[in-house]
């Protein structure tokens, strides 16, 4: 749902209707002003809205669509006979408008004019006449005409001319259409016409009023004083001969023809032919017919009509190959969960308890002979010797009863035909015989320092790569394909980073399986870390608490490292990201320019009071519309030009740094007062009150400088009215040296900017009766209610910046380097000093021009452009207000020096050739600033993995240095291997006689019955000795014979000794 807004009455229309919109076409064309919401280069669209009435409703980088109308205009136009008659030209559009006496003066190469038919003063040709009548009042007449080179002093000097000329009607429309513009700027995006063009209702506007300020470039009556005021840029003329220079066109040009041959960059000849010059003059008609539609005011009832609102979000991204991959990986997952669900719970289970122990595990054998004989006897072989001499046996876990209770146990049966196996004396001897102790190669030192070693490269390479991704301002893309990208950033890594996971949980693995063992060797454990410890029926995830229970804490690390490493894939995953950054790539500019001003640099020898104004027209733009500054420039400097290299990257991608030289200026303005320690000023009013006279005497470290002006007059000296009441008046100008002075009071004169701001009370005069036509007779009476005086003594500042600019020179950033601010006595030659001189004198002319000079006001419209551009600056009307206070000095100061250094920067830079030429092949150093899209690291991510990497360094490092001894023949890792180690002790027997109880209970009764067991070498049941699981006081020697047989003797004596030693 939006609301349309309705249109206003004609006469408010009639009173907004002024020369602004002629300024807008002038800052849009040669200024790079964008276009006002709802309005393009060739129509005008009626406002509309979202319901809500507020754009931040809606959001940014959306589009809204609604029913509109679009206001336009077209040209119809006819070639007109044109012809010479010396010293005249004469143009005819066979309708009965006839113009016979217009007499261009051909000092160009080319005369272009825009010739309405209204008659003002300030034109120099027009249509109205006997032979053009007011029926083609809304007519105007365009002429391009080509000639050869004047050189005499009258028009009969040059040839008959080569041109064309057109007669034009305006005719304007009116248009349904669907349209869309954009969120936030409203800028048009596109229209749908749902309906047919129709003319323009008269109601709509005063189109005769339009067409009279397009052609006279004023609002009607403001020649002869009759026009109301205005602010300024609604009441100046604008001047667009200078901006084209380039077509050399001969003198005086109309508002007009600066708009219709600026909007299309042509050259001259292209004009030449009357669909070009049609197509031009059309453009600039439908640009100025927009802009002043936009500018109308619109009733805030608005009506509801049906709209609709289109944005665009991100999305993410999926790569197909990838997706289909993971989709696979998941089914087949889901599957084989399924299918150990299913086999899991149809398959039968005889098992009263998890034998997740080793005493879980003992308490399974009875007290059997034939099965345990046969383990008894393999006590120290190896898990390969051990399944060869029992390939023939099966065992299986059958149910018995003991004491009234259904319990399991396994039980061996030879294969059918087959015999008792027969153990060799060899195997059955009473010594142990020698074995090689078995360890899993994952615990052996080679493999702990290849892992260490694999932790430590990965941690030194994120450290690397951290260090160039910030060195680098982000690392280069590895490819432009997305899929290469996600490869290379993120699978990769997370591939590797999910590797160490599964060496965790095995390393964790072998450690539940070994370390009871390692408990029972070390001696006197308790039967929760040995015989009880149930590490190996859960994954290592879940083994820590147990682990910490049984103060196995090494295993507890090892296992929350098996948990960190999921974290450190995640932090992994995370790590890379992309940026769009500003990446700097060394090069060198050359420099066409030297930070020395010419010495014949004159403001106005170099043509720039020709288009002076547009020292304002760009300060306005730049305070109201937010148009940038031009190419070089900031609020407050000039920066010499380097050139721009462009060919490296696209235009907008770019930014270019270098050192370069600032040129700008220190306003120093001081506050004047009837006394005061800056100076004093005198101020006074004479001929009738209506004329100024003023002096300023400066206190400066050389002394009192007296400054004076004389006799400036007002605008309302000649105006047969003159406003009563409060009325106020602001003065500018530059004073001059008294004759004879010094050269320094000249150039401290030529310099000096003052202003008053003016507060009077303002009375009509008594007329005297009888008094004589030459008499003098005052026009007003002026009685001064307030005044405040500054004076501005610009001074040059030159010092050295780092800029960054962007593909057309406009300043993006500044840096000053200190120390850098100086002016060397060559910077400013001897003949040319007093530059600043010069801005003042222009600034201060451009003010106060021939002809041109304060006004009385009782409004609190500006006057001039400064106290204009002042009013912008402090976004207030006190100013030029005659019924307020004056505001505070710093305030006021603020102001001016900022619009001072606005002013000079933009002045310098839009002159022809104020510098030096460098020497051919002059460079300087910098970079080329090119926005890429550059890889970084997510800081916290980096951070947790570097973290992470240190605590597994750590972990392994411990682990393999404090892994288990390796005295084992065989790994304990079925359920063969570990009977084995107890075939032959009177554990057997007794677990037997527990067999009833539950493991909880058995726990509880081993305990109670302070029994300890250790591993090493016992004598067995069978009264041979034995290597395995035994009660401590049984074991012989914590190392057995065989096991320490590959020892040297000292070392093995030395382990003797140290077990006797414990147990005493």
């Amino acid at each position: 749902m939006t609301r349309q807004l309705e249109s206003t009455s004609v006469e408010e229309k009639d009173d907004s209707l002024n020369a602004e919109f002629m300024n807008s076409a002038y800052s849009v064309i040669w200024l790079g002003q964008k276009l006002p919401p709802f309005t393009t280069a060739s129509f005008s669209l009626s406002p509309f809205a979202p319901e809500e009435l507020s754009v931040e409703s809606v959001g940014e980088n959306v589009t809204i669509t609604a029913p509109s109308v679009a206001y336009s205009t077209e040209l119809l136009c006819s070639p007109a006979d044109i012809g010479v008659a010396q010293p005249y030209f004469w143009m005819s559009n066979h309708q009965g408008c006839n113009v016979t006496d217009i007499g261009f003066m051909p000092e160009g190469e080319y005369i272009a004019q825009y010739v309405p038919w209204f008659n003002d003063p300030f034109l120099d040709y027009f249509l109205d006449g006997p032979s053009c009548s007011r029926s083609f009042a809304n007519n105007f007449l365009a002429v391009f005409v080509k000639t050869s080179k004047y050189t005499g002093n009258s028009t009969s000097d040059f040839e008959s001319p080569n041109g064309v000329a057109l007669f034009c009607e305006p005719r304007y429309y009116t248009q349904p259409v669907n349209a869309t513009v954009n969120v936030p700027d409203l800028s048009v995006a596109s229209t749908i016409p749902v309906g047919p063009k129709e003319e323009l209702s008269k109601d709509f506007m005063n189109l005769t009023m339009f067409e009279y300020i397009i052609g006279t470039g004023l609002l009607p009556g403001v020649s002869s004083h009759e026009a109301s005021r205005r602010e300024w840029p609604q009441q100046t003329m604008l001047d667009p001969y200078v901006k084209l220079s380039k077509l050399n066109l001969s003198w005086p040009i109309a508002n007009m023809v600066g708009f219709g041959l600026g909007i299309k960059e042509q050259n001259g000849d292209a004009f030449l032919n009357a669909t070009v010059l049609h197509s031009s003059f059309e453009a600039a008609h439908q640009l100025l017919f927009a802009l002043a539609v936009s500018g109308l005011p619109r009733d805030r009832t608005m009506a509801l009509g049906q709209g609709q609102k289109d944005y665009r979000i991100e999305s993410v991204y999926i790569s197909v190959p990838f997706a289909i991959v993971v989709e696979v990986a998941l089914g087949l997952v889901a599957l084989m969960t399924i299918f150990v669900l299913v086999y899991a719970y149809r398959r039968p289970s005889k098992m009263p308890n998890d034998p997740s122990s080793i005493a879980d595990i003992v308490s399974l054998i009875p007290e059997n002979p034939g099965c345990l004989d046969g383990l008894a006897a393999n006590h120290s072989s190896s898990m390969g010797l051990l399944e060869e001499r029992f390939k023939d046996h099966r065992f299986r876990l059958q149910e018995t009863v003991s004491r009234g209770q259904l319990h399991a146990k396994i039980v061996s049966q030879p294969l059918l035909h087959q015999q008792r196996t027969v153990f060799t004396k060899e195997e059955t001897s009473e010594d142990c015989p020698r074995f090689r102790p078995a360890f899993p190669y994952e615990l052996s030192h080679p493999i702990g320092i290849l892992f260490v070693t694999i932790l430590l490269g990965l941690l030194l390479g994120l450290s690397f790569v951290h260090r160039e991704v910030h060195r680098q301002n982000g690392l280069t893309l590895p490819s432009n394909s997305n899929i290469i990208q996600q490869v290379i950033l993120n699978y990769i890594p997370t591939a590797i980073a999910t590797l160490i996971e599964p060496f965790w949980v095995l390393l964790g693995r072998l450690l539940c399986i070994f370390q009871p063992f390692e408990h029972l060797r070390r001696g006197r454990p308790t039967l929760s870390a040995s015989l009880n410890a149930r590490y190996s029926s859960l994954p290592p995830q879940l083994v820590i608490w147990r682990a910490i229970r049984g103060q196995d804490y090494l295993l507890g690390l090892l296992c929350v490292m098996t948990v960190l490493a999921n974290v450190f894939t995640v932090a992994v995953s995370g790590l890379f990201h992309q940026r769009f950054v500003d990446v700097y790539y060394p090069t060198h500019f050359g420099q066409t320019l030297l930070p020395e001003f010419q010495n014949s640099t004159s403001f106005v020898s170099n043509g720039v009071t020709s288009n002076a104004e547009d020292v304002f027209y760009i300060s306005k733009v730049n305070m109201t519309r937010g148009t940038p500054l031009p190419a070089w420039v900031t609020v407050t400097h000039f920066f010499l030009p380097f050139e721009l290299d462009q060919s490296r990257s696209l235009p907008g991608f770019s930014k270019y740094r270098a050192n370069t030289t600032g040129f700008s200026i220190e306003p120093q303005c001081r506050e004047l007062t009837n006394s005061t320690s800056n100076g004093t000023f005198d101020f006074s009013f004479s001929d009738g009150q209506t004329n100024v006279s003023s002096s300023i005497t400066l206190n400066t470290d050389r002394g009192p400088i007296l400054c004076e002006v004389l006799d400036d007059g007002t605008r309302n000296s000649s105006t047969p009215t003159f406003p009563t009441g409060k009325v106020a008046l602001e003065h500018l100008n530059r004073p001059a040296a008294p004759p004879r002075d010094a050269p320094e009071t000249n150039v401290t004169c030529d310099s000096l900017i003052f202003a008053f701001w003016v507060h009077a009370d303002s009375t009509s005069p008594a007329i005297s009766q009888g008094a004589a036509p030459t008499d003098y007779q005052p026009i007003a009476n002026i009685s001064l209610s307030g005044m405040f005086g500054m004076a501005c003594l610009p001074v040059l500042r030159i010092s050295q910046f780092e800029v960054t600019v962007d593909h057309i020179g406009n300043i993006l950033e500044t840096t000053e380097i200190p120390g850098s601010e100086a002016v060397p006595e060559s910077l400013i030659k001897q003949s040319n000093k007093n530059i600043v001189g010069q801005f003042s004198t222009l600034i201060v002319d451009l003010v106060n021009p021939i002809g041109q000079i304060p006004t009385w006001h009782n409004d609190t419209f500006a006057s001039d452009w400064p106290n204009y551009l002042l009013k912008l600056l402090t976004n207030s009307s006190a100013i030029t207000d005659p019924n307020g206070s004056f505001p505070e000095f710093n305030d006021r100061a603020n102001a001016m020096e900022d619009l001072l250094q606005r002013l000079f920067a933009i002045m310098v830079s839009l002159l022809v050739h104020p510098f030096e030429p460098a020497p051919k092949g002059h460079q300087i150093t910098g970079s080329q600033v090119i926005g890429e899209w550059r890889v970084f690291m997510s800081e916290p991510m980096f951070y947790l993995a570097a973290c992470l990497l240190s605590l597994n360094i750590v972990v392994a490092s411990a682990l393999y240095i404090r892994r288990p001894k390796g005295i084992l023949p065989r790994a304990p890792t079925s359920l063969g291997s570990i009977i084995a180690y107890c075939a032959a002790t009177n554990m057997v027997q007794e677990l037997d006689q527990l067999r009833h109880l539950s493991s909880k209970a058995r726990e509880a009764y081993m305990n109670q019955s302070g029994h300890v067991y250790g591993f090493g070498r016992f004598r067995g049941t069978d009264g041979k000795a034995h290597i395995g699981i035994e009660k401590w006081s049984r074991l012989e020697s914590i190392f057995p014979d065989s096991a320490s047989s590959q020892r040297n003797k000292f070392v093995s004596r030395l382990y003797e000794d140290l077990y006797r030693f414990l147990r005493r």
